[in-house]
């Protein structure tokens, strides 16, 4: 009986030990949680924002589309609808569309039949009832999409009189939904109508730049875009210049070039305007933004080689929407969201999906401080620096 009783005392005292200890009171912490959350769940659930947990964790939003997946392995073309303000992706043979926070929609591929070497998505634009019009590699037409990838056939450009063929180089679309090619082989401007009927054209001229380079070659023409105002702005690489044009194709201004001058552009791409006239060209060898007031002017410029939030390598294109910028950061696989007046890195649209930049004009990198973006102002450098 009394080894019975010690035995007994002893298991006690093990169970009150037992209750002390760190396991025991992490265990009932669980249960009384669990409890308590079964009773509330109901109320909490109907109150839970969903698209709040998706910004706050940087989930993508999948599409209702089955196997959409997104592919941003070397984007090369970006582009915004501005009433919906959607974002178009163009990215080797796919092409990824986004909503205004940057969730993915949906992500298609472009199953058309041709060459292999003219598959690649040169240039897209989109038009006011929302038709995507996506421009491949080294091609005489275009091919377009509706707003649920269903691919509505081709669109054959009409050749002005006298012209053999047709090398389209880039696409912009105007209020008027009037759509405006660069022509590499004729080395002119084009403008259709959403049917591909002709409405006029005219040639690019030499600009304004006096000095001739070994680099100097008329078909280099890159990119083109529209103002509010109806005038064509042209980023012609062959003569390191922008220029920009009236509907009737007369020269209003040039400027640029590669001798001279705050800005010198090495290879000059992808160019927009924002509703404030402002001029955005991308230096893909140099890795940067310049920016120009409709006069010529030159205003700021920003980026720099690296892989870093604000940072840039070989960007091939650009678009504005209201206070944001886009760029296609091509070999950082991914495009950068910015906001127009401070530059600040705003979200990254990747292949991860959406991620969201919490203070990232200045970032910390292996104990260091880096300021970005890298920004000038009348060629004195402004916000950069390492400490």
């Amino acid at each position: 009986m009394v080894n019975q009783g010690l035995t007994m005392k002893r298991k006690y005292f093990e169970k009150i030990e037992y209750l002390k200890s760190r396991h025991c009171r992490a265990m009932i912490m669980l249960l009384c949680f669990f409890f308590i959350f079964t009773i509330s769940a109901p109320r909490a659930l109907a109150n839970i924002d969903i698209g709040a947990i998706m910004h706050l964790f940087n989930i993508t939003e999948k599409s209702n589309i089955s196997g959409s997946s997104v592919n941003l392995q070397y984007p090369q073309a970006v582009n915004v609808d501005q009433k919906t303000e959607e974002i178009y992706t163009a990215s080797q043979q796919r092409i990824s569309i986004f909503n205004r926070n940057g969730f993915l929609l949906r992500s298609f591929p472009i199953n058309i039949s041709g060459p292999e070497d003219k598959k690649k998505v040169e240039a897209l634009a989109v038009d006011s009832q929302g038709i995507l019009y996506i421009l491949r590699f080294k091609e005489a037409c275009l091919h377009r999409f509706n707003q649920r990838a269903r691919y509505l056939g081709q669109l054959k450009i009409e050749k002005p009189d006298g012209w053999s063929n047709l090398d389209l180089k880039s696409i912009a679309i105007d209020k008027e939904d009037r759509i405006f090619f660069l022509d590499q082989l004729n080395h002119a401007c084009l403008c259709t109508d959403t049917q591909g009927k002709l409405q006029y054209f005219f040639p690019i001229q030499a600009g304004k730049k006096k000095k001739q380079s070994k680099y100097d070659d008329k078909s280099r023409l890159a990119d083109i875009s529209i103002s509010r105002k109806g005038n064509i702005i042209i980023s012609d690489n062959g003569k390191r210049e922008i220029h920009i044009y009236d509907q009737k194709g007369r020269l209003l201004n040039a400027f640029g070039g590669s001798f001279g001058g705050i800005v010198k552009f090495s290879q000059l791409t992808g160019v927009t305007i924002d509703d404030q006239d402002r001029i955005y060209a991308v230096d893909t060898l140099c890795h940067s933004i310049s920016i120009f007031n409709e006069q010529g002017n030159f205003l700021y410029q920003f980026g720099g080689f690296g892989v870093g939030d604000g940072w840039f390598s070989f960007p091939s294109d650009i678009a504005v929407q209201g206070q944001r910028i886009f760029v296609t950061d091509t070999n950082n696989h991914r495009i950068q969201v910015l906001e127009s007046a401070s530059k600040e890195l705003l979200a990254t649209l990747d292949e991860k999906g959406r991620r969201i930049c919490q203070n990232s004009f200045t970032i910390r990198n292996e104990g260091r401080r880096r300021y970005i973006p890298q920004m000038y102002d009348e060629g004195l450098v402004m916000g950069r620096g390492r400490k």
